[in-house]
């Protein structure tokens, strides 16, 4: 690459002005790494540096994610309650997961601003250090001195024992593996599709296609599980239906348009099955499926 040398031969660093050798130079790592480990690398693709026309995904992929709960449209004001809050913001996806789960087991949360607890300095020193880890939304009960963090804990806790899995070990275990599954690997999927950095200097050449494949392989595996149930967990709904629902949300709303969806129907079908329930449009509202991408 035309860089220069020293350093430490460890050291994964490589600069220089010739970035049409960094293929080589990654292979050349690889060796180095196999060879160290004792075991193959994977092969690591490095996206073209050739200037090239943005395609109709890339361009729409720029535009904001828009996200709005029934339950929080309203402006969120700083509240002092003794009993259960849930400090939110209007847009916060990540709310949606707890506030179903407390529709359904029949729980009353008050909710409060985010950013304006952020500004109090009258807050408890639980609720402090929860605002330090950087979480949303975020739960106090000052009465008992509950605080917590993460929508999944949150969710969890609000929920009554039959919504969460009931009394068998393996049901709950279940429920939990598809809470992790749908906030670590779902979400974490449609959010790389649906709202990359609009950074244009950021925006590198074949990031939202290989974010597209990496939903629709979600999407894919999902179709497959709902091919014979009607919910993931159980013959009922469950927490781990609504932590799903929740995460594919953004991607039914934005960019799963109708083509996608007749490709998908099990999923599909599962999904409208929970937009549809009574509870669901209470909280979140009426939801408004994708027809096509728009190329603007």
């Amino acid at each position: 690459m035309q860089g220069k040398g020293g350093g430490k031969a460890e050291s994964a660093q490589a600069t220089g002005t010739n970035p049409s050798s960094l293929q080589e130079a990654v292979s050349v790592a690889r060796k180095f790494a196999s060879k160290k480990l004792g075991q193959p690398i994977p092969t690591v693709n490095i996206p073209s540096q050739a200037a090239s026309k943005p395609t109709s995904d890339q361009l729409a992929s720029k535009k904001e994610l828009t996200f709005k709960i029934t339950a929080v449209s309203q402006p969120l004001k700083n509240v002092k309650s003794s009993g259960p809050v849930l400090y939110t913001d209007a847009k916060n996806i990540s709310s949606c997961l707890p506030l179903l789960a407390a529709q359904y087991s029949g729980k009353t949360v008050v909710l409060a601003s985010l950013s304006e607890a952020e500004k109090s300095s009258t807050i408890p020193k639980g609720m402090r250090k929860l605002l330090q880890s950087g979480q949303a939304p975020l739960y106090e009960d000052a009465k008992n001195n509950f605080f917590l963090f993460g929508s999944s804990a949150i969710a969890l806790y609000f929920s009554n024992e039959n919504f969460r899995g009931g009394s068998c070990d393996f049901k709950q275990a279940e429920m939990l593996q598809w809470l992790q599954y749908a906030d670590n690997t779902v979400l974490h999927a449609v959010s790389s599709w649906v709202c990359p950095d609009a950074d244009s200097k950021i925006l590198k050449h074949g990031s939202v296609n290989n974010s597209k494949e990496k939903c629709i392989k979600v999407v894919n595996y999902l179709d497959r599980c709902f091919f014979m149930k009607t919910f993931i967990v159980g013959e009922r709904l469950s927490l781990a239906d609504i932590a799903l629902f929740c995460s594919l949300l953004p991607l039914y709303q934005n960019f799963f348009d109708s083509k996608l969806q007749k490709q998908y129907p099990h999923v599909t079908r599962w999904f409208k099955t929970i937009m549809h329930q009574p509870d669901v449009v209470k909280v979140i509202g009426v939801v408004t499926l994708c027809n096509r991408i728009s190329k603007n």
